[in-house]
């Protein structure tokens, strides 16, 4: 148990959640919007390894933090990394299609060859 307290209050590895937290955050759009279909498979393979991260911090701070098992932090990262799930191309396509993903990819080229985010020209 002692062991499993470490590494549920180890700072390096809490720095390093609070990092992959971030990414988890971010990475999803970045793919849609600076990739093209083929990266899928690299943004999918790094959103299972962050599950499985979060999944192992959740087990650790179960074994090493009292009162944390079944408390509302537990609840709270059981879902949002459940919830991450969502963030795997070949899932969110069983449950959405690919109409979102190329929809985000369709806006993203357009707004890259439109002009979009250039200065308006208020001179005429």
């Amino acid at each position: 148990s002692k062991g499993w307290t470490c590494a549920a209050e180890n700072l390096t590895l809490s720095s390093f959640t609070a990092l992959l937290t971030v990414w988890a955050l971010l990475a999803d759009d970045l793919r849609l919007l600076a990739t093209s279909k083929p990266a899928d498979r690299v943004f999918d393979g790094l959103a299972i390894a962050t599950m499985l991260i979060f999944a192992l911090e959740i087990v650790a701070s179960c074994m090493g933090r009292d009162g944390y098992f079944l408390g509302l932090l537990f609840w709270l990262e059981l879902l949002a990394t459940a919830s991450m799930l969502l963030d795997v191309s070949a899932v969110a396509e069983l449950l959405f299609g690919d109409s979102i993903s190329s929809l985000m990819r369709k806006a993203s080229d357009s707004s890259s060859t439109s002009g979009a985010g250039q200065p308006l020209d208020s001179t005429g």
